[in-house]
């Protein structure tokens, strides 16, 4: 992987998007992610991919979710190409984060840094090995900034 996409960092710009219902696929893979409407976000500008990001929920919200403002996570950015899913989708796995965030509810984001492009995995296990790696890539990117 080149360090350049690594290495790039992201424009400090807050995306606001409303929670939508997922599957559930990836708290049965071991990361819930809250899926969001990529559809009302300016997200076209940006390349398919796994980036890491910061997430905040509204004010009104902020007691009931979390007793911190902001929390990192890992965002998918496209295709789930691994499930045969084409059609692009944009979901955070939220570190350290057990809550369930109900459909409807706003939240804001912003992309710190690309960890990866998007990639279709022979298999789900496949796909649990990678986002490890991508977890300990972006907690190191977290630690140095």
């Amino acid at each position: 992987m080149s360090s350049t996409i690594i290495n790039t960092i992201l424009p400090d710009k807050w995306l606001t998007t409303k929670v939508v219902k997922g599957s559930g696929r990836g708290k049965r893979l071991g990361f819930p992610t809250i899926n969001l409407d990529y559809k009302i976000t300016k997200l076209q500008d940006y390349k398919w991919g796994v980036y890491l990001c910061e997430i905040k929920f509204p004010n009104n919200l902020i007691l009931y979710y979390s007793n911190s403002l902001v929390h990192f996570g890992l965002l998918h950015y496209g295709p789930r190409a691994t499930f045969k899913e084409f059609k692009p989708q944009l979901e955070i796995y939220i570190f350290d984060f057990n809550k369930n965030i109900k459909a409807g509810e706003k939240v804001k984001f912003r992309l710190i840094r690309l960890i990866r492009k998007t990639k279709k995995f022979d298999s789900s296990e496949e796909l649990v090995k990678q986002i490890r790696k991508d977890v300990k890539k972006a907690e190191l990117i977290i630690k140095d900034r």
